[in-house]
């Protein structure tokens, strides 16, 4: 798991928070280990440049919550301990944030040629107007 948060300005509509997330330095991350910086061209599995706006559907929260639970218990049990810290760090994020979206999967040109390295690539965006954040929330394996 990882997450990047970001300040918000109240007022700012759901386009104008996913553009500038975007556009965002944080942004440019592979998810692969070297982390995010200025001259990355990729974002997760997909190169950046087919990463828009429009790349993003809004996600009832409580699915959002049951694609990270699948995906964390994957391989078995998720202990007691890993359990509740996906409920206060991202869980809890999906149930009280206004909108959430979800990264829906990109047409086969748009993924880097070492993009399969991602056995699943799970991202989301929520957007909490009462705390003045959005969070960059990213479940991935490789």
């Amino acid at each position: 798991m990882d997450i990047k948060t970001f300040g918000l300005e109240a007022a700012d509509h759901e386009v104008d928070v996913l553009r500038a997330l975007i556009a965002h330095e944080q942004f440019r991350d592979g998810y692969i280990g070297g982390g995010p910086g200025a001259g990355n061209a990729e974002h997760g599995p997909y190169r950046l440049e087919c990463v828009g706006v429009d790349s993003y559907e809004r996600i009832d929260p409580e699915l959002a919550v049951g694609v990270v639970e699948e995906w964390a218990g994957q391989f078995g049990t998720v202990s007691p301990d890993l359990a509740g810290e996906l409920e206060r760090e991202v869980l809890a994020r999906f149930r009280n944030a206004g909108e959430v979206f979800v990264l829906r999967e990109l047409e086969d040109d748009a993924v880097v040629e070492y993009g399969q390295v991602h056995c699943e690539f799970h991202e989301f965006v929520t957007v909490d107007r009462t705390l003045g954040e959005v969070a960059l929330i990213v479940a991935a394996d490789d």
